[in-house]
């Protein structure tokens, strides 16, 4: 673990990771309800959740990336409970978690510029695309060598 000066906040240093390249597109595999939704969502995280034991006394933590797939879950889900007439259902979760993604979007500041095409339409923006990103594939591999600990 990494502190990269007093008061920051602690970063499991792996090293560099490379880069990916990942298609932007609307992707059907990820469905917001039905049968096999939540397992398709479940599925981003890794056996452990995300949950890494670092330094001498083996501390738990879990990783940014994996806290974030998890609140969009969280999201996904109070949605179709508040659909299905469940209003209550993970509603302080949900509150919780639309603050954290909040806060995450903010901090990170990705300067990406995203061509605008209907400035009043639903879909303003082409999200559509190649991008340029961390290998996850690496972070997922190295939280598995963890877990294993």
């Amino acid at each position: 673990m990494v502190v990269p000066y007093p008061g920051s906040s602690p970063v499991w240093d792996l090293g560099h990771l490379g880069v990916v390249k990942m298609a932007i597109e609307d992707t059907v595999n990820y469905p917001l309800n039905g049968t096999d939704a939540d397992s398709r969502w479940s599925s981003m995280l890794p056996k452990g959740g995300g949950i890494v034991h670092v330094g001498p006394d083996k501390k738990p933590y879990m990783l940014s990336i994996f806290h974030q797939l998890k609140c969009l879950d969280v999201i996904r889900r109070f949605h179709v409970a508040t659909v299905e007439g469940d209003p209550n259902a993970l509603q302080d979760l949900a509150r919780h978690c639309l603050n954290y993604l909040r806060l995450m979007v903010l901090c990170r500041a990705d300067l990406r510029l995203e061509s605008v095409q209907n400035r009043d339409g639903m879909h303003a923006v082409d999200m559509y695309g190649d991008l340029t990103c961390t290998d996850w594939r690496q972070v997922y591999a190295r939280v598995e060598e963890n877990e294993g600990r």
